[in-house]
């Protein structure tokens, strides 16, 4: 989350699972830096880089959209693996938006990386903050999360990272009330309607326990995997809720997607 302390400064302070040279690498290696540079559906193509005070960084970064976007990044402070200070946002013909400082600290094999970014103007800062909301900045700093994983761990992830203004209690009741988790998890102009939620620990099943008998409720589907569910997506603190839903047994000619509740062979019989 973008945050102010001055009125002319922006800040952004982000954790990532990885060693200080590896984040560092991430930023000043070109063939790293293009993987993950951008809000979400951008990539860039590096003309020059020269990583040194008094150096530039020429690229163009390419939106979905089709438009391509010129800058010219001047380095003015380059110290390994603890800080970089440069310029961001201008060309040959047009200042710089603002100035970037960026310092990185390592404790127990992760990385803190702390962002400032320096405009002229309180008001310069308050449209720069809405520009990156509007784009979604903040992406670029999941997909450098993201990169990460696969480069230092050779696994595949989607971070998604955020910072609410309101107390925990208040976030978790979001995750875990129906009535709630109903009016934000699904996606833009679709709705949620649970028929059954438990939001609680697993429990397991005793393996000499009868089958369930509680009658299917699935919808109609394909194959088991299609049993819906409404689930988060995995953010970056591993903070995780879902809520496993039942619809009405199906009709004939349809397919359970439970086959344990449904399949005759499953459910119990009486013994003399």
């Amino acid at each position: 989350m973008i945050s102010k302390t001055k009125p002319n400064e922006l800040q952004l302070t982000r954790v990532y699972d990885a060693p200080v040279r590896a984040v560092w690498d991430a930023w000043t290696v070109q063939e790293q830096v293009e993987k993950w540079w951008g809000p979400r559906g951008f990539t860039i193509t590096t003309h020059s880089k020269d990583l040194r005070a008094g150096g530039t960084w020429r690229y163009t970064m390419h939106g979905p959209d089709g438009v391509d976007y010129p800058n010219v990044t001047r380095y003015h402070v380059v110290e390994p693996y603890q800080k970089l200070v440069y310029d961001h946002g201008g060309t040959d013909d047009r200042p710089p938006l603002f100035r970037v400082t960026v310092t990185f600290h390592e404790t127990n094999g992760k990385t803190t990386m702390h962002m400032t970014f320096a405009l002229a103007t309180p008001e310069a800062a308050a449209e720069t903050a809405k520009f990156i909301k509007q784009v979604g900045g903040n992406s670029t700093w999941d997909r450098l999360a993201e990169h990460l994983d696969q480069a230092t761990a050779g696994k595949q992830s989607f971070v998604i990272n955020r910072t609410f203004e309101a107390p925990i209690a208040r976030v978790f009741e979001m995750w875990t009330n129906a009535e709630h988790l109903a009016k934000w998890l699904p996606p833009a102009g679709s709705a949620l309607r649970f028929l059954r939620s438990e939001i609680a620990p697993a429990r397991a099943r005793s393996s000499s326990s009868p089958a369930s008998t509680a009658p299917c409720t699935c919808a109609p589907s394909t194959s088991p995997s299609s049993h819906p569910t409404a689930s988060s997506t995995r953010s970056s603190s591993s903070t995780r809720a879902s809520s496993r839903r039942r619809l009405r047994a199906p009709s004939s000619g349809r397919r359970c997607c439970e086959p344990r509740c449904c399949s005759p062979q499953r459910r119990p019989t009486a013994r003399g």
